[in-house]
């Protein structure tokens, strides 16, 4: 679990570092409304300005795995600084989110979907009216063996 919320961590480290180390844009002459504008609510990229999409977060987790290991000095190194940057909210949430994405890939119910699935309750045997209950005969006892 530790080597996924250093993942996680490092994930969002590389994002904010892209964050301070780009230079901000240059200010684009005032062009014409677009047609349709983007919704509002719908995240973006911050690298592209694309809408975030599950291939987008699949291709970042498959840059994880293809990486060098968590155990490696100057990894675990990096991480470790990293995830000392990361705010005790986000580590929460970065917490939870690892722990449903290995749930998914070990094919396992994530932690999200069991908490708002209603548990279903357990069938009671149908019941059945006393007079209708066959009563089997008693078994005969067994005959003394011969000597």
């Amino acid at each position: 679990m530790r080597k996924n919320i250093l993942a996680l961590s490092l994930f969002e480290a590389a994002r904010a570092l892209r964050e301070q180390a780009a230079p901000p844009p240059p200010a684009a002459p005032a062009a014409p409304a677009p047609e349709t504008e983007p919704a509002q609510d719908v995240p973006t990229d911050d690298e592209t300005g694309e809408a975030l999409t599950l291939d987008h977060i699949l291709d970042r987790l498959n840059t994880i795995r293809s990486g060098k290991s968590f155990q490696d000095p100057e990894v675990y190194g990096k991480l470790t600084t990293l995830y000392k940057r990361i705010t005790p909210e986000d580590k929460i949430k970065l917490n939870q989110q690892l722990r449903n994405i290995g749930a998914v890939v070990q094919n396992q119910i994530p932690v999200e979907m069991a908490k708002g699935a209603e548990q279903p309750a357990p069938e009671a045997p149908p019941e059945v009216a006393p007079e209708a209950t066959p009563v089997a005969p008693p078994a005969p006892a067994p005959a003394p063996a011969a000597v």
